[in-house]
């Protein structure tokens, strides 16, 4: 079995029409790529803006 090997972590049927448990699936895995993104660089925001404080004082 794929999942309980950690060989994957969703198996959907091969349905790919909006409302179905693929879509739901794809569309939850961007959102998590795209907000660790955002994440990220909102971190680096702040670390950059720390970094320019610190050196002003």
């Amino acid at each position: 079995h794929l999942i309980l090997d950690g060989r994957v972590n969703f198996v959907c049927q091969a349905d790919y029409r909006k409302g179905k448990d693929i879509f739901f699936v794809v569309a939850t895995v961007l959102e998590k790529m795209k907000s660790d993104f955002d994440f990220a660089e909102l971190l680096k925001k702040h670390k950059t803006t720390a970094e320019i404080s610190a050196q002003k004082g």
